[in-house]
């Protein structure tokens, strides 16, 4: 699953990417049972039309401070829900939390991976 701005998605009706809207409204509905990436602007609407169904995922990715900044407390109580195995943060703050965080990428370090 992938939280960033609608505009970090370039969907296209090919690939099994479905884009939710913070009213439930779903994008790119190809008539697959389950897709491969399940993508949102925000965690509010994760929790309100993704994470309420008994799908897990294997990574949540979420993309940009402001997405993150405010939830991080209730992304890792869905960690601990089992909703997903491993958590992708990509900003240039740290969340508020106790946790230990691996490091911290710079520019230069994301542009040689």
């Amino acid at each position: 699953m992938v939280i960033a701005d609608q505009i970090f998605f370039k969907e296209s009706k090919h690939l099994p990417i479905r884009y939710t809207n913070r009213n439930g409204k779903i994008k790119n509905d190809l008539p697959f049972s389950n897709y491969m990436v399940e993508c949102c602007n925000n965690f509010e609407t994760a929790q309100n039309y993704i994470l309420d169904k008994n799908q897990k995922f294997d990574e949540i990715i979420i993309i940009g401070d402001s997405k993150y900044r405010d939830y991080f407390d209730f992304v890792l109580q869905e960690k601990y829900r089992d909703k997903y195995k491993n958590i992708i943060i990509i900003g240039t703050e740290k969340p508020s939390s106790e946790n230990q965080f691996l490091d911290r990428f710079s520019l230069k370090k994301l542009s040689v991976a």
